[in-house]
């Protein structure tokens, strides 16, 4: 289980430098709703924020977007699952 999760890991973070945040992104959501605590969505939406934004007047000049919706959708995600029956992934 652990060397499924770094692996995913590891081909995670080389789609945030080889993909463009609209392609890694969703991929990264997916992944958080169906692996528990995937914690790692919050590096994503970080890494993400460090590559590729910059303040806009659009958000009154935050520029950590990715994080702060990465973070905002972790936490609904953890809360669905809770309400959500899964099939057993072992």
């Amino acid at each position: 289980m652990i060397l499924k999760r770094v692996s995913i890991d590891v081909a995670l973070f080389f789609a945030i430098i080889i993909f463009p945040w609209w392609v890694t992104l969703p991929v990264a959501f997916l992944l958080a709703f169906y692996i528990d605590d995937f914690y790692e969505l919050i590096i994503v939406g970080f890494l993400l924020d460090l590559l590729e934004s910059s303040p806009s007047s659009r958000f009154w000049g935050f520029q950590f977007i990715f994080t702060f919706s990465s973070i905002l959708l972790f936490f609904l995600f953890r809360a669905a699952r809770s309400k959500i029956s899964l099939p057993d992934r072992s």
